[in-house]
C-alpha cells in the first residue's frame, strides 16, 4: 500500500512540475494584461485569425502524443524498476505479490506501444491521401 501512494504521489508531483515548467509567460503588470487583452479583441476582428491552420493542429497533435508516450514509456521504466527491486530484495511471499503485479504492468506496455503504432499508422494513411 505504501509503494501505491509513493508512486502516486511521485506522478503527481511530476506533473505538477510539468505544468508549472511548461507556462510561456506571466503578466507582470495591469498594462501586459490589458494589452494582451487589446491583441486579443483585435484578433477575433479577422475571423481567419481564430481558427487554428492545419499545420497549427497537426504540429499540437504530434507534441501532445509524444510528450504522452515519453511519459508512458518513463513511467514503464520506474514501475519495472520498483517491480524488479522488490522481486530481488522481497521473501517468498512478496515474490509472489509481485509476480501478481506483473500482469498489469505488461498489459500497459502492451496499451502504450499498441496505442503509439496504432496513432503512427492513422497519421501515416491520413498524410497520404492530404
Amino acid at each position: 500500500m505504501k509503494l501505491n501512494i509513493k508512486f502516486v504521489t511521485f506522478i503527481v508531483i511530476i506533473i505538477v512540475l510539468i505544468f508549472i515548467l511548461s507556462t510561456n509567460s506571466l503578466a507582470s503588470s495591469l498594462g501586459e494584461i490589458v494589452n494582451d487583452g487589446s491583441n486579443f479583441i483585435n484578433a477575433g476582428v479577422n475571423s481567419n485569425a481564430i481558427l487554428p491552420s492545419e499545420n497549427s493542429i497537426k504540429n499540437t497533435s504530434n507534441l501532445l502524443f509524444n510528450v504522452l508516450t515519453i511519459l508512458g514509456i518513463i513511467i514503464m521504466v520506474i514501475w519495472g524498476m520498483i517491480l524488479g527491486i522488490s522481486f530481488i530484495t522481497g521473501s517468498v511471499e512478496e515474490q509472489a505479490d509481485v509476480k501478481k503485479g506483473l500482469f498489469p504492468y505488461v498489459v500497459g506496455c502492451i496499451i502504450i506501444f499498441g496505442g503509439y503504432a496504432i496513432w503512427r499508422i492513422v497519421m501515416v494513411i491520413v498524410q497520404q491521401f492530404a
